[in-house]
């Protein structure tokens, strides 16, 4: 997909980056074209600064009816517009409040950084205008609403659990923002992006209870990254729902994988080793090394002596991912029973280790 960003600026830009950088505000808004239930303002800790995030749910009448015209959005199935699968829909305006300058370097002359037809004083350039190819937004702020919303939406996935939900592209998922910057709260300047052409996305993010949005506000003051083997898990179960199921085995076997090196680098760490002594005994191990001899080494405990039933499954379940990620001669083909096996026994396996490794 080709797509076609703009550039409007209105303002003294110059007094933004001449200021200090602890003496701006910037503020970005926006509205995301698919489904997100998550309204309410949060906290997000994102690189080493506390962002504020409203979201607000919105329908945008005028989209919706460009949409229908073919004028907008240019989803492949125009059923996306009515609902998801359980019939919600909803746009979100989204205004996140960065407590310090975020300013792409070249803004002051964006033609030298966008190309001088991507440039404009309007909101929608013509048609007939060619416009520089690009694919990730080039612009920084934009990568960072980006990042700052998908760790909401990593956190929500980790509370509840729901693979369906997505992270989100800055380019096609982010297709306008509009930002404000305050120097010492006095409106300085303001810039516009916009992506002529897009992507309609499905999301489809429910309501949360209480205690799971305690939760989730708990983890977004975390300033780091989400643990990456559990969004792993959710995307192998993804995968089977979409029945991709060889994805799906492949998906879970690299979360056992990245979850079994952390647990026993913690508890080498634990045990006193020192960190060449660590580093030795974790360079590039593959999985059954880690669960044999070196969870040995970490527990005391052979798993095949402990669990023969669990390490039974496991050989059964990682025979599978080999004959799938180095087939022979002809891929082999999984069935949706097979692969729900494989990760269920990746999920035992993974919970199992972690009480032995406490």
């Amino acid at each position: 997909m080709t797509l076609r960003e703009n550039v409007s600026v209105k303002g003294d830009l110059r007094k933004v980056a001449l200021a200090k950088e602890d003496e701006v505000t910037t503020l970005v808004f926006f509205e995301l074209p698919f489904r997100l239930h998550l309204e309410g303002k949060y906290s997000v800790e994102f690189s080493g600064m506390n962002v504020e995030v409203n979201i607000e749910k919105k329908y945008n009448s005028d989209r919706i009816r460009r949409y229908l015209e073919g004028t907008f959005f240019k989803p492949t199935d125009k059923g996306d517009l009515y609902g998801d699968k359980w019939g919600r829909f909803a746009f979100n305006s989204i205004e996140i409040k960065f407590p310090k300058r975020i300013m792409d370097e070249n803004l002051a002359a964006p033609e030298k950084f966008y190309g001088p037809s991507a440039v404009s004083t309007s909101p929608i350039e013509s048609e007939e205008i060619e416009q520089p190819k690009i694919g990730e937004s080039r612009s920084l702020i934009k990568r960072s609403c980006r990042d700052v919303i998908n760790k909401l939406i990593d956190c929500y996935r980790l509370t509840v659990e729901d693979y369906f939900v997505k992270p989100v592209n800055s380019s096609t998922d982010i297709p306008q923002i509009r930002i404000t910057y305050l120097v010492n709260n006095n409106e300085t300047a303001s810039v516009v992006y916009d992506t002529v052409d897009c992507a309609f996305r499905i999301g489809g993010i429910p309501n949360i209870s209480n205690e799971d949005e305690k939760r989730l506000k708990e983890l977004l003051l975390i300033d780091g990254p989400i643990p990456f083997d559990q969004l792993l898990m959710l995307n192998a179960q993804y995968f089977l729902f979409d029945e991709d199921f060889r994805t799906s085995i492949l998906t879970a076997h690299n979360a056992l994988e990245i979850f079994i090196f952390q647990e026993l680098y913690r508890k080498f760490e634990q045990k006193s080793y020192d960190q060449p002594l660590i580093n030795h005994l974790l360079h590039r191990p593959d999985v059954n090394l880690m669960l044999g001899d070196l969870f040995r080494l970490a527990t005391g405990i052979r798993i095949s002596d402990d669990n023969n039933a669990l390490w039974g499954k496991w050989k059964k379940a990682n025979e599978l991912r080999n004959q799938i990620a180095h087939p022979k001669k002809v891929e082999i083909s999984v069935t949706v029973s097979e692969a729900q096996e494989a990760i269920d026994t990746i999920k035992q396996l993974m919970q199992y280790c972690k009480e032995k490794l406490k």
